[in-house]
């Protein structure tokens, strides 16, 4: 074993703070007021004694018996027959399903889920459409919920992961519903805790917590254990909600008495009473304290032998808080849209036969053909201000259709604005923080071949309505593509991952013969029409092309994937046909999903609108 000589600069560093750590006093005032080294130190002591609880989760205490508590904290009849013979394993302070109103195929959130009691319960809610996702701080917990999903036959319904309240390892705008039973007591930061269940839950989504709270102000001059140093002040948890942004709160003390379990009443031994003698051995008043010590997650029972002189009726309340994230309201006002609304983009449909008259969506078509679509795929020709204009009334009507879907619960009410003017991931902080701001940066005014002052507009716009973000979409010209030119896309693709860029070598999709026929024809000027075959000049640079297009598809499905809209910006080049970003994008889905795809033509340009049968795209938008 090496000496702490020898260990090297990181490894010294950790040991110090690990034996830092394990000096700190986590029942002191200080280490619940420490939000560095003793919420750190808090929560290591929690997670080590939940895994020690998960050790002896076999030697738990009769599944009936513990029923008897489950229904006093407002369990029905259905809700017991779910948990089953998992009973035992409840370690929750009240029912967080009796305000969920958790409803089927919604998403819900359960923190510290424990031994998976709440989340399986929450599961047949749900039903086969939805999904639960329990996050626990004990990796011993954790593993036990997740073979107890297994063996309830839920694991396509239900998993487990390990994390912290205080860090939720899940996306913004990803659950409808997040409920909480216990665990949420003992988080050091409750501030930092609530405002990540408002990060994680949908424009509308609400949440159930059930925890325990302090009903006053703890006299310092009592040593107090670590659970009710951190326990929140009752009279302090509406306004810390409303600071954050909650709105309908609500706080249940109906049932808030914190003895409500009792060895000794008639009900709890009636039913010991009928056990057979190995059980009944369990509740001898002996065999209950020690298990109880076993259980319990609060080192030095000894030393806080004092507060058996302190009625905990006076001091602590049991309490379910209930309360909502409202939709986020559009930051435009009637005006500024009317003046978007003004703008009537000129669009028809492709030209099947040269011969054949246009035809020209009227602007119930197009809106309707738009808002029913989960992605709009528009190529566009660069720095055209009356295309940027018409992607500006796209936008507006596609962000308004959005909030409508979320309201109703379909989708996050939110909409991804993907654009290629911009490189990832180089550029998406600058991004980020636009959106926060309204204030753009230098380095994303920087847009290489683009020119802000035209596109800032449709970027402003994106601001404005309050519920769009924008993604860049584009890898740098200067770095992984030009490799892929260079040396290959196998090198190329290599150095696309290590930028950050793209995340694994599966997306990359290779192009076909008849995609590089159309990408040809583009630089070449050949007509798809005649009978002469595409050179091999440009099979070089193919590769290079087929890398941005997979780089901004992950990007659009990924955006899918966390039910945004999405309309996604780029040369029509990559859109043509349904080739280059649309193909990606529908392979890297395999269930089937609306999109909707807008070319641009001149007014006067007689361009091939049809390949084979395979029209250019659903729209044409028309400029002079």
């Amino acid at each position: 074993m090496e000496t702490e000589e020898e260990m090297c600069s990181h490894a010294r560093s950790a040991l110090a703070k690990r034996k830092t750590l394990e000096e700190i006093d986590i029942h002191s005032v200080d280490a619940s007021s420490d939000n560095e080294l003793g919420h750190e130190a808090i929560k290591d002591h929690f997670a080590d004694a939940y895994n020690n609880v998960a050790d002896k989760s076999s030697s738990r205490g009769n599944a009936k018996i513990a029923s008897i508590l489950m229904k006093k904290l407002g369990y029905t009849d259905e809700e017991m027959r779910i948990i089953g013979s998992d009973a035992n394993l409840m370690q929750g302070t009240g029912n967080p399903h009796i305000a969920a109103n958790i409803q089927v195929g919604e998403v819900v959130v359960d923190l510290g889920s424990g031994f998976g009691v709440d989340a399986f319960v929450a599961a047949d809610k749900v039903g086969e459409s939805g999904k639960i996702i329990g996050i626990d701080i004990s990796r011993s917990e954790v593993d036990i919920s997740q073979k107890r999903s297994i063996d309830r036959g839920l694991e396509n319904i239900v998993t487990f992961r390990e994390g912290d309240i205080e860090d939720i390892p899940l996306r913004d705008s990803y659950a409808d519903c997040v409920i909480s039973n216990g665990g949420f007591c003992l988080v050091p930061d409750k501030i930092k805790a609530f405002t990540e269940i408002f990060r994680v839950l949908k424009p509308g989504g609400r949440m159930s917590i059930c925890c325990t709270t302090n009903r006053v102000e703890l006299p310092k001059d009592v040593d107090w254990p670590v659970c009710m140093n951190v326990f929140m002040k009752l009279n302090d948890i509406e306004p810390m909600l409303k600071k954050i942004g909650f709105t309908d709160i609500k706080i249940d003390l109906s049932n808030s008495r914190m003895d409500l379990w009792d060895l000794e009443a008639l009900d709890v031994q009636e039913e010991i009473s009928n056990l057979d003698s190995k059980e009944r051995e369990k509740y001898t008043r002996e065999a209950y304290e020690k298990r109880k010590e076993d259980s319990s997650v609060h080192s030095g029972s000894e030393r806080f032998q004092h507060l058996e002189g302190f009625d905990m009726n006076e001091l602590c309340a049991r309490v379910v808080i209930t309360a909502k994230k409202n939709h986020e309201k559009i930051r435009t006002n009637s005006s500024f849209n009317q003046l978007v609304r003004s703008n009537m983009p000129n669009l028809r449909y492709p030209i099947l036969d040269n011969n054949l008259d246009k035809k020209y969506y009227s602007e119930k078509e197009w809106m309707e053909a738009i808002t029913k679509s989960k992605v709009i795929f528009f190529g566009e020709r660069h720095n055209n201000s009356v295309i940027i204009d018409s992607q500006m009334r796209v936008l507006l009507e596609i962000s308004d259709f959005a909030k409508y879907r979320g309201l109703r619960g379909d989708g996050s009410g939110n909409v991804s604005l993907v654009m290629e003017q911009f490189i990832t991931p180089d550029q998406q902080d600058e991004l980020d923080n636009f959106i926060s701001t309204g204030i753009p940066s230098g380095k994303m005014k920087d847009m290489g071949g683009f020119e802000w002052e035209k596109y800032c507009k449709l970027c402003n716009l994106a601001y404005e309505l309050g519920n769009v973000k924008i993604y860049a979409g584009f890898p740098s010209r200067t770095k992984a593509v030009s490799t892929v030119v260079r040396d290959g896309y196998q090198k190329g693709l290599l150095q696309a991952i290590e930028e950050g860029s793209m995340k694994t070598s599966q997306d990359y999709i290779p192009g076909s013969e008849e995609h590089y026929n159309v990408f040809e024809s583009m630089i070449s000027g050949r007509n798809l029409n005649s009978s002469d075959n595409p050179t091999d000049d440009y099979r070089r640079i193919f590769p290079a092309q087929i890398l941005k297009d997979c780089v901004i598809s992950r990007v659009v499905s990924d955006r899918i994937l966390s039910g945004d809209s999405v309309m996604c910006l780029t040369g029509h080049g990559h859109t043509d046909f349904l080739f280059g970003i649309p193909e990606r994008v529908i392979q890297f889905h395999p269930q089937k999903f609306d999109f909707c795809t807008i070319s641009c033509a001149g007014e006067d340009e007689n361009n091939v609108e049809n390949l084979n049968g395979q029209i250019i795209a659903d729209m044409i938008l028309e400029i002079n």
